[in-house]
């Protein structure tokens, strides 16, 4: 039987977060993650500052327009009768795991909230990363940034375009100027995905993909949001394969290195969302 682009791409594992230990049965690291924020949005509502106190990680982040916030200033906002949220709804949310004690959840969320009577900016793409301690995970950096106005990252282009001219060449030499040396790929289906980690064993996959795959392998990204925190960047948005039929949701993580360089550390895929 020849090997397809879909097979290959579905084959191996099948992906399961494990929780904290009350958890680990019931709940996936996703749902986990939903629920604490949309707690916390429910929290925020209510003026429930009182959640807030545990929700966040003692040395918080809170990325807004007048820049970096800490734990207690979230904790008195949260109090404060300045701001009023009349309604909210989130959705499309994603879940990248870092290490098995760090991962970033993102979304797109619409408020109608006032503060001092001005409206807050919505809607936004919403990039909130938990830590896990003593068992238990905790919001370490929250930021939002308003669709349409996202953040010009200079340098992560030439990342994005020599991993899709990678695929599109079917030259895996090509990876070397887009990845990591440590990147992961990940492309994901509700079946299953294949998981690659370390550049080596990314170009190999990647190898044996092309050989077998005579259709071109060209993909398209439709970039919806980019944020930026030091040496990192993230963006997501929505990528087709019109050769294949297939198409979703992607998020990449890009690392600025020693040499002024932007590469991809992490590219997850998933289908179909």
């Amino acid at each position: 039987m020849s090997l397809t682009i879909a097979s290959l791409l579905l084959a191996s594992i099948a992906l399961t977060s494990p929780d904290s230990v009350a958890r680990v049965r019931t709940e996936s690291l996703t749902d986990t993650l939903v629920r604490l924020e949309t707690l916390s949005w429910e929290a925020w509502k209510a003026r429930d500052s009182v959640y807030f106190s545990r929700f966040l990680s003692a040395d918080h982040v809170e990325m807004g327009a007048g820049g970096p916030g800490g734990k207690s200033y979230v904790v008195r906002s949260v109090a404060s009768p300045a701001c009023v949220v009349a309604s909210y709804g989130t959705r499309d949310f994603h879940v990248v795991r870092f290490t098995a004690d760090v991962a970033v959840l993102t979304y797109h969320a619409e408020q109608s909230t006032t503060c001092g009577g001005a409206p807050v900016p919505s809607p936004v793409w919403t990039s909130s990363l938990y830590v896990r301690r003593a068992g238990r995970w905790e919001n370490a950096l929250y930021q939002q940034t308003p669709t349409g106005a996202a953040e010009r990252v200079p340098g992560i282009d030439s990342a994005r375009t020599s991993f899709l001219s990678a695929l599109a060449t079917k030259d895996t030499s090509l990876f070397r100027t887009a990845l990591t040396e440590d990147a992961i790929t990940l492309f994901h289906q509700p079946r299953g995905g294949k998981v690659n980690s370390g550049l080596a064993e990314v170009m190999q996959f990647y190898a044996t993909l092309f050989s077998a795959v005579k259709s071109p392998v060209t993909m398209r990204f439709a970039t919806q949001g980019a944020v930026r925190q030091g040496n990192s960047a993230m963006e997501t948005g929505r990528f087709t394969m019109p050769d294949q039929g297939l198409s979703g949701s992607y998020v990449t993580v890009y690392q600025l290195g020693a040499d002024g360089r932007w590469r991809i550390s992490t590219w997850k895929a998933m289908v179909g969302e």
